[in-house]
């Protein structure tokens, strides 16, 4: 037998007293063996999944669900509890707008959760900031098989998997049938609806307009426009999204439209019977459909642009998946496991509960479910939701170039312009 040289005792001992793989490389680095212990783990045997066995142990996971937190809470967990009642789980909501700083605070500091929920393009930012796990050891081919390709596009960063994916999401054209049978086909159809439907019913509105980027980019790339040029610079200073301003302002301008930044707002019209028709995701179908009944939440796609000859808008579409904490070395595989399942057994259930589109092929959409078919369509004309790290530098300043137009009459020109020379400044 042969005498292990210093070195390998040395990162034998890493491995044996140390939970995080970073933490291995950073302790070995600072010992001049960062070469030898890469090699140690690149050598491991790929980990072998843990659901052929009975689950034992302990996950924390944080998750930022609104209205589906119901189902969650009253079907997802006590499942997977009685399913592997050796394997606890401590659940943790946090409000949607805090979970992304939260998370990043928490898990830099060594803490955090050994599974979060979120969006796909929080991946880029999370990266730089060494706070989620690459899952391609964990990941195999077969695996990676049943989910959506797309969903599989949304979660790579730098040829890297960084998620389980677990649904598919973005804007489409939510209607009241009661009060809109027919969606309008373009948004000239749109406004002229609005308008006579405000006249017809005083008090109510036709068209809820929320005023933010992510509801109503697909029109900034219907026109041409984009977020990023050259060098990740940003694109906002150009005629596309002065085109894209102009028609936001229109819109808001049109009797019968009711415009307000806080989605929630809107969402209280169109659930009181108020809002006939919004921009909105599958996410807010359950709340939907609970408010003002099943049969006549319908879905449509985005209405062309008429100024455009007639143009397809083209939205953001991203998926919501799982991370997992690199802090949770020592437990990836329970959590990993509790990821799969999650994208499978619990998001059958909030496909049928509260009408998700699952990014995982083998979960079975609801015959007949006109919504789930219109979200698909809308999203053959979709724009990726960027993973770009950058992106943290644009939503505020697109947030505020669309309230200068809209609310404070800045001209489009001017509101675009500093947009993007506030992005660009944060991005130097």
């Amino acid at each position: 037998m042969s005498v292990p040289t210093e070195s390998e005792r040395i990162i034998a001992d890493l491995f044996r007293t140390t939970s995080s793989r970073r933490e291995v490389l950073k302790r070995a680095a600072a010992l001049g063996f960062a070469a030898p212990v890469m090699a140690a783990l690149v050598g491991r045997a790929p980990r072998a999944h843990a659901q052929d066995a009975q689950l034992e142990g302990e996950l924390t996971f944080w998750h930022g669900l609104g209205t589906e937190a119901t189902i969650l809470n009253e079907q997802i967990i006590p499942a997977w509890e009685a399913k592997y009642p050796n394997a606890t789980i401590e659940v943790l909501q946090v409000p949607f707008d805090q979970l992304q700083n939260k998370y990043n605070t928490e898990a830099s500091a060594g803490g955090g959760p050994d599974v979060l929920l979120g969006p796909s393009d929080w991946i880029g930012q999370y990266v730089e900031a060494e706070v989620i796990m690459p899952l391609d050891e964990l990941m195999d081919e077969a695996t990676r098989a049943i989910y959506n390709p797309a969903a599989i596009e949304n979660v790579t960063f730098n040829g890297q998997i960084y998620q389980v994916p677990q649904n598919i999401n973005g804007v489409a054209l939510v209607y009241n049938k009661a009060l809109t049978p027919t969606p309008p086909a373009s948004t000239a159809e749109l406004l002229e609806m609005a308008g006579t439907f405000a006249t017809a019913n005083p008090g109510k509105y036709g068209f809820g307009l929320v005023s933010n980027f992510y509801s109503n980019a697909g029109y900034l790339f219907g026109v041409g426009g984009q977020i990023f040029g050259e060098g990740d610079a940003s694109a906002f200073n150009t005629p596309e999204t002065v085109e894209f301003l102009t028609l936001l302002k229109t819109m808001k301008d049109s009797p019968g439209v009711f415009t307000q930044a806080d989605q929630g707002a809107i969402e209280s019209l169109f659930k009181e019977g108020k809002a006939a028709m919004m921009f909105n995701g599958p996410w807010f179908l359950q709340a939907a459909r609970d408010a003002i009944g099943a049969e006549n939440v319908g879905v449509a796609l985005l209405p062309a642009i008429s100024t455009k000859g007639d143009a397809q808008p083209k939205p953001f579409v991203g998926s919501t998946g799982l991370y997992l904490n690199p802090n949770s070395e020592d437990n990836a595989e329970l959590a990993f496991e509790f990821a799969r399942w999650f994208s499978a057994d619990a998001t059958q259930m909030l496909v049928d509960e509260a009408g998700q589109l699952p990014a995982n092929t083998q979960v079975t959409v609801p015959a007949g479910d006109a919504a789930a078919q219109a979200f698909a369509q809308q999203y053959q004309t979709a724009t990726a939701l960027p993973t770009n790290p950058k992106m943290s530098n644009v939503w505020e300043p697109a947030g505020n170039m669309i309230t200068k137009v809209l609310d404070n009459n800045v001209p489009p020109e001017q509101a675009a312009e500093e947009a993007a020379q506030t992005i660009d400044a944060a991005g130097s």
